[in-house]
């Protein structure tokens, strides 16, 4: 649903539903939060599970995935 801000997000303020009332988080917060989740995931995943499988390897002797089982 696009966000119109002369009209809100289509529901009307009376009538949002209960599980939903906690505002929008507004997009100059949002935005930034959003790219270094990316940068992050893009910097960090590969060391992140690298170490995730090394610490698997010296726990359980394996990583726990299908293909390293038998290891």
């Amino acid at each position: 649903m696009g966000h119109q801000p002369a009209h809100g997000w289509g529901v009307p303020q009376g009538q949002r539903p209960q599980a939903n009332r906690t505002q929008r988080i507004p997009e100059d917060v949002m935005g930034p939060l959003f790219v270094w989740a990316l940068r992050f995931i893009d910097h960090f995943a590969a060391d992140i599970c690298a170490a995730d499988e090394q610490w698997r390897r010296q726990r359980w002797g394996h990583t726990g995935r299908p293909h390293d089982q038998g290891e």
